[in-house]
């Protein structure tokens, strides 16, 4: 019985290095996800100068359908919130479905501040400030992503090695 339970810290710590590690890599994965969503919202504001309610409406079109708030910030700007509000609150509501770090989370919310209240130029700035901010974390992300595996996973066969022989 007491080699099932070393068996079972060493996996569950194994599994969290390895959980980690993923956890990063698919952060840098949906940083870039973001950046393309930010030039395609400035690709409809400067080609088509597409409202706030219709840019919802193509997001919910395209590629971006699955980023994880769109859904819920088209049904909320449906259901009469400002684009502000139902932007920042979708992304309250369903952050716990992305593996984005808080900064981006914040920044993403942030977006929303001044986006359907300002002249086209206005949009377009924004757009790009964002997009430059998004480009510098998703370069730092993808740093870290190319060594957490080797790292993460390392670190939770050594820590679940470790337990196992103090506990043996």
């Amino acid at each position: 019985m007491k080699t099932v339970g070393l068996v079972m810290i060493f996996a569950a710590l194994s599994l969290a290095g390895i959980n980690k590690a993923m956890t990063i890599t698919a952060s840098d994965r949906e940083a870039y996800s973001v950046i393309s969503m930010l030039k395609y919202i400035r690709t409809l504001i400067s080609y088509v100068s597409t409202p706030a309610d219709k840019i919802l409406d193509s997001l919910l079109e395209s590629e971006y359908k699955d980023m994880f708030f769109i859904k819920d910030a088209r049904e909320r700007f449906r259901r009469g919130d400002s684009f502000s509000s139902a932007w920042k609150n979708a992304i309250d509501k369903n952050k716990s479905d992305t593996c984005l770090p808080q900064d981006c989370i914040a920044k993403l919310k942030a977006f929303s501040d001044t986006f359907g209240s300002a002249d086209k130029q206005s949009e377009l700035e924004n757009c790009d400030t964002f997009i430059s901010y998004f480009e510098l974390r998703q370069k730092e992300l993808h740093e870290r992503a190319a060594s957490a595996p080797r790292v993460y996973g390392s670190l939770g066969v050594l820590f679940g090695a470790l337990a196992v022989i103090v506990l043996f």
